[in-house]
């Protein structure tokens, strides 16, 4: 990127970068997101002028963020006067950024950021439009990254701001304030100041009236060679998130992802993963926490993050979910005759009485008791404190009792898993454990009466059924 001369020069430079990023629609409607102020107004003579060349037509969106009083109104009546002088079609949003901050509990400018992005989502979703074009240029990816680099930041914040971000593109990135300024005097352009711009209350105000000036000194240059480096890092960026992406897709399995393999990768492709995964806004502590928990001799933990999220180890695995211990379900009395269809537990359970006449089913679903040994109540349940169990092995020989505990442990069973684990039980205690094993208790003889449990999978809308 190199400093643009004459108006004509500058129109030439947003072209050509607008084109390399995909940014002009060939046909349809280009919707100009437009303030007022210098930049857009700059932006919004710039893409009039290329419609006619490349097929698209311009719409003016305009967003009032009520916050200045009488001069938000001018701002949007400038506009609106504007594009009806110009012949273009002008649409105009406002809300109350104030009282949605107090609300959201939000600062005020990322407040009024969502809310004008939202209308202009919205508003080019309406019209069809497949790109809004905001009036971001160099200085502002400039400022960006410098504030990303005094908050503390990592490589995705040095990428400064995005050319293209879904229907959102950002034509002016290549130029500077400067030929802002020098190109609305050549062409007669008007413009609005906005008063807030000159207030030192706000940290990019800053930065913009403060460091840029020292940074120009420096180089002349300066704004262009931040955007570069963005460049180079999203660039960078864009490269191992596809690593990541890659491994995601290979890994990644059930919600799960194998340890081992996580820890083989680069750590900059190990955080993207991460970061992919958790699906919240992650810090360098949150992934650094992660990672530990992976690394962990450890076969269970938790790390907790943002948004009531959480990482979950599983043995070998790390998993991401809402943060807790997943609520157990409801224990249910099974009755011959019936299906039990336990709250919670995502399954539906047959009972039934019969004569015992065949060997023991070594299914872990279906299970035969003899009804004489069964001591009160037959009960599906999760599992209680104290819980213990003579576990059969595979040839029907008693291994001994064992804690449920103990058992699912061996089983290598989750600690976040187990509370779900239905236990058919009687009032003294375990009788089996679905997909883990049969007791010795209760144990059938040939031609005793029996009771058979049979459990199916049921999905969850079928629970309430």
């Amino acid at each position: 990127m190199r400093g643009a001369g004459t108006a004509a020069d500058i129109a030439d430079s947003v072209a050509a970068f607008a084109a390399s990023h995909g940014m002009l629609p060939r046909r349809g409607v280009m919707l100009a997101c437009v303030s007022g102020g210098a930049d857009s107004m700059c932006m919004l003579d710039i893409l009039v002028k290329l419609a006619p060349s490349i097929g698209y037509d311009v719409d003016v969106a305009h967003f009032n963020h009520m916050l200045r009083g009488g001069e938000s109104e001018r701002d949007m009546d400038f506009v609106a006067d504007y594009c009806e002088k110009a012949g273009l079609k002008y649409h105009a949003g406002r809300g109350d950024t104030e009282a949605e901050a107090a609300r959201a509990r939000a600062g005020i400018e990322e407040t009024a950021r969502d809310m004008r992005y939202a209308y202009f989502e919205k508003l080019a979703e309406r019209l069809g439009a497949s790109a809004a074009a905001t009036a971001h240029t160099a200085d502002d990816n400039a400022e960006t990254v410098l504030f990303n680099l005094a908050r503390g930041t990592g490589a995705r914040g040095l990428c400064g701001i995005p050319p293209v971000r879904g229907r959102i593109v950002r034509p002016m990135l290549c130029v500077t304030r400067r030929d802002v300024e020098a190109y609305l005097s050549e062409r007669g352009i008007p413009h609005v100041e906005d008063s807030t711009n000159i207030s030192g209350d706000y940290a990019r105000n800053r930065l913009r009236r403060g460091v840029m000036p020292v940074l120009r000194a420096i180089n002349p240059a300066a704004a262009a060679n931040i955007m570069r480096a963005s460049e180079l890092s999203r660039s960078d960026d864009d490269f191992l998130r596809s690593e990541a992406r890659r491994f995601i897709a290979d890994c990644h399995n059930g919600g799960r992802v194998p340890v081992r393999r996580l820890l083989e990768l680069h750590p900059a492709v190990a955080a993207r993963v991460v970061r992919a995964l958790a699906g919240v806004g992650l810090s360098r502590e949150h992934v650094r926490a992660v990672l530990s928990l992976c690394r962990s001799d450890s076969p269970s933990g938790e790390a907790c993050l943002p948004g009531g999220a959480s990482a979950f180890r599983e043995y070998g695995y790390i998993l991401f979910a809402p943060s807790g211990t997943p609520r157990g379900f409801e224990p249910t009395e099974l009755v011959p005759g019936t299906v039990a269809r336990p709250e919670g537990a995502g399954i539906a359970i047959s009972c039934e009485e019969g004569i015992y006449c065949d060997r023991i089913n070594k299914s872990l679903t279906s299970f035969v008791f003899d009804r004489g040994k069964i001591c009160g109540k037959l009960s599906v349940r999760p599992r209680e404190p104290g819980d213990t169990i003579n576990i059969l092995g595979a040839n029907g020989t008693p291994l001994g009792t064992k804690t449920l505990k103990k058992l699912f442990i061996e089983k290598r069973i989750p600690a976040r898993s187990r509370a779900s684990v239905p236990v058919i039980a009687d009032e003294t205690g375990p009788l089996a454990i679905l997909g883990v094993g049969r007791g010795a208790r209760c144990t059938p003889r040939l031609g005793c009466e029996a009771i058979t449990v049979r459990a199916v999978a049921v999905r969850r809308e079928q629970e309430t059924e």
